[in-house]
């Protein structure tokens, strides 16, 4: 099923807003870099430019560091475009990829040593990576330098273009494609506008909390958030402020997303479920599955839902985890 690109979505591929889209800076530069806010169909429109590659019987790659990104890019794929699902392949883990796919999507981590040497670079035409921000790191710059070795044009795509180690992304783009902002995304129609509400104000003393690499020491922060005074605010601010809306909050570390959805059942008992990083993926996704029927209300998460979550369901956000990274603050909202 071929889609209609929405306005921006096209100007993101052609050119617009005084930006060149990107087949003006590919065809200017090996890379280019593509910034769209979290919501607007950034996996549509790579989908797009992957589906020109294969058209020109040039093999593309999408890279991707989490099952979920990797499902999620494929699928679209096979959604939004006229590309053969027969021709769509997954190299992540047991799953192979085979000379007849055209497009493959893979994971940064299966993609090395051996798995990736196994790639004639010269067959592939177009790498996108997806969630670009992360491309600095070691896992990445292996596989982007295989693959421009065979000649490879290169895009990156992210909501967030920012670090907050100081690594820049212009090491590795030389051009940026377009650049449509979640306030742009807001005007237009495309995003809802944001309603904020404080549940902290004055009741929360960060002043001993060190600043590490940028943001708040996590060590120190975990100290504060913790406690009983700062959970008993987020418990009892979400459920005053959330009304009926599905929640999902967002927690320094495992102990504090646990204890929040405990504190929050002790007030509405059996509305809130807990995950994060040794949750299993079955026991995370029937959590999510209980959040989609509503049969539970509020999800606290540590570290899992900033990227490659897709919960269209989901109406409220409490960030109680306190940060000074735009990145990560953009990535949540």
């Amino acid at each position: 099923m071929n889609i209609v690109p929405r306005p921006y979505q096209h100007e993101a591929i052609h050119g617009g807003r005084g930006f060149p889209g990107i087949y003006g800076a590919l065809r200017e530069h090996q890379s280019t870099l593509l910034v769209l806010p979290t919501g607007t169909g950034k996996t549509v429109v790579f989908s797009q430019v992957v589906e020109a590659c294969a058209g020109k019987g040039r093999r593309a790659l999408v890279v991707a560091h989490r099952k979920e990104l990797i499902e999620q890019a494929r699928d679209k794929i096979i959604g939004v475009t006229n590309v053969d699902p027969w021709h769509v392949g997954v190299e992540m883990a047991n799953h192979r990829a085979a000379d007849h796919h055209s497009v493959v999507v893979g994971s940064v981590q299966t993609l090395q040593r051996q798995r990736l040497a196994s790639f004639d670079p010269s067959r592939f035409g177009l790498t996108v990576v997806d969630e670009a921000h992360h491309a600095p790191a070691k896992s990445y710059r292996t596989i982007l330098d295989h693959f421009r070795g065979g000649g490879s044009k290169l895009l990156g795509v992210t909501a967030t273009p920012d670090r907050m180690d100081g690594k820049g992304l212009g090491d590795i783009f030389e051009s940026t494609a377009y650049v449509y902002d979640i306030a742009d995304a807001v005007a237009d129609g495309y995003l809802v506008p944001i309603t904020g509400q404080i549940i902290f104000d004055d009741a929360l003393d960060l002043s001993a909390v060190r600043t590490t690499a940028g943001d708040f020491n996590q060590g120190d922060l975990a100290d504060v958030m913790e406690q009983s005074p700062a959970l008993a605010l987020v418990a009892k601010g979400v459920v005053d402020l959330a009304g009926a809306r599905p929640t999902l909050v967002y927690a320094v570390t495992v102990v504090q997303a646990r204890a929040i959805a405990e504190h929050i059942n002790a007030i509405r008992p059996g509305s809130a479920a807990a995950v994060d990083g040794t949750t299993s993926e079955e026991e995370r996704e029937a959590v999510l599955d209980r959040l989609r029927r509503g049969e539970i209300q509020y999800v606290a998460n540590c570290g899992l839902f900033t990227e490659g979550v897709d919960l269209p369901m989901v109406s409220c956000i409490a960030v109680a985890r306190p940060t000074k990274s735009r990145g990560l603050y953009a990535q949540i909202v």
